[in-house]
């Protein structure tokens, strides 16, 4: 019986993998953008790397659940090793050097970098511990991603899963920002919110020659001709005289910015007065911005993967296939 047994064993590991008719599409999709060919050369299965993917793509939630459907259970194990071994963050940066160069390097393109809540209940998951999010806490992930906002589209550059053992999300976000240069990224600003206004982050744009954008919060303490202000002070000083861009100091940053004041009005209704701070000394504030409200994109993008591309639903418990689950 146990030779049996063994014999099946060895038979299944070495069955072909033919690929479903619902998936060969996607599999045609990604063998024209030369997927297979860079899978191949890092020694990875073409067909699973289309089953993994065609499992988003098809917006369906697990892989066992996959594996059902097309009723081939029998490659769960072999699913199960091939989906701890790759490295989803390679597949990521595969396809986005498939994306025509222009995409890339348009130079009126925004970069918006943030993070959203995976919240989880597992406590056995690698790395899950309690984060604070939108005035409670919960037990699960960060994810911090860098997403490209063009005239084409808003396409997910890079990403980095704040866990209790990782850096900050701050040191994250310097990795994020120096991987996705890599692919030859010029955006015209770098867009981010109050959260990420960290000495440390803006000394890394500066240093860089970045243009960036970020909202300040109100209790935020600005130097401004040698007196210190509250940043809400400045839409008094606004109201006063009119003027709506002063030329500022930061607390720990010698490197003067600038602060611009402007009235957001909502489609609902409503308006509020939005404040923001950048090292563009330029640009008309029309332009600061229709930029700063871009950063919206992100917003929508992680939308879109909670509803609709399984992004929360996940219950691995090894952080790497945590990480494939994100970037497929």
């Amino acid at each position: 019986m146990v030779k049996f047994t063994l014999h099946e064993e060895k038979r299944r590991s070495k069955r072909e993998i033919n690929l479903p008719e619902e998936l060969k599409g996607h599999a045609s999709m990604l063998e024209k953008m030369g997927i297979k060919e860079k899978a191949e050369g890092a020694g990875l299965s073409f067909p699973l790397l289309s089953f993994a993917l065609g499992q988003k793509l098809m917006k369906i939630t697990s892989e066992i659940a996959l594996l059902k459907r097309f009723d081939l259970l029998d490659l769960q194990s072999k699913f199960n090793r091939f989906f701890n071994k790759v490295k989803g963050e390679n597949v990521l940066a595969w396809l986005i050097q498939a994306l025509p160069k222009s995409y890339i390097t348009d130079k009126k393109a925004i970069l918006s970098l943030d993070d959203t809540p995976l919240q989880k209940s597992g406590k056995k998951m690698k790395g899950s511990g309690k984060f604070h999010s939108n005035a409670t806490f919960y037990h699960g992930y960060e994810l911090v991603t860098a997403s490209l906002t063009t005239s084409k589209g808003t396409f997910p550059l890079g990403f980095a899963l704040h866990t209790k053992d990782s850096p900050s999300k701050i040191d994250l976000s310097t990795e994020i920002i120096q991987h996705v240069l890599s692919f030859g990224l010029c955006p015209a600003f770098i867009v981010f919110d109050a959260w990420y206004n960290a000495k440390v982050l803006l000394d890394f744009l500066i240093l860089r020659g970045l243009s960036f954008i970020v909202p300040l919060k109100k209790n935020s303490l600005i130097h401004y001709r040698h007196r210190s202000y509250h940043a809400k002070d400045f839409i008094r000083l606004c109201r006063q005289n009119g003027k709506k861009s002063f030329e500022v100091f930061l607390k720990g940053l010698s490197h003067p910015l600038r602060l611009i004041v402007f009235k957001r009005l909502f489609k609902k209704g409503g308006s509020r007065f939005e404040i923001l701070i950048t090292n563009d000394v330029l640009s008309s504030i029309k332009t600061l911005k229709n930029a700063y409200l871009l950063r919206w994109s992100i917003e929508s993008l992680f939308r879109a993967g909670k509803q609709s591309f399984c992004l929360q639903d996940f219950h691995n418990r090894s952080l790497q296939a945590i990480k494939n689950h994100i970037a497929f």
